[in-house]
């Protein structure tokens, strides 16, 4: 999928913000210490943090995660959610990781 910066900043930027939302309303044990600002969504448990972001010059949104490392997100779905090469899908990701270090269920739907 081609995009224009515009439309790349506008697809992450509500996907970033769905995220967001959905672990807020999830989040009934505060297990998640939850930010968004500047395209930039940070998420801590405990003594974990993952970072997602949106990297412009390659169109991708990237995800730092304390399990898994650095992966790099291409659009998926016309944007609405992102996917590595091999399939895997970021909500995907996020959702298990999160539940497997808080013990609580997560799950992303985007």
């Amino acid at each position: 999928m081609e995009w224009q910066e515009s439309e790349f900043h506008d697809y992450a930027d509500a996907f970033l913000e769905a995220v967001f939302e959905q672990l807020e309303q999830q989040d009934d044990e505060g297990a998640l210490e939850i930010d968004l600002q500047e395209g930039i969504l940070l998420i801590e448990t405990q003594s974990r943090e993952f970072v997602i972001s949106k990297h412009a010059p390659s169109r991708q949104v990237w995800l730092s995660s304390p399990l898994s490392g650095g992966l790099h997100f291409i659009p998926a779905d016309e944007g609405r959610d992102w996917k590595l090469k091999d399939g895997r899908r970021l909500s995907v990701v996020l959702s298990e990781e999160l539940s497997m270090l808080t013990g609580s269920d997560f799950i992303i739907e985007v």
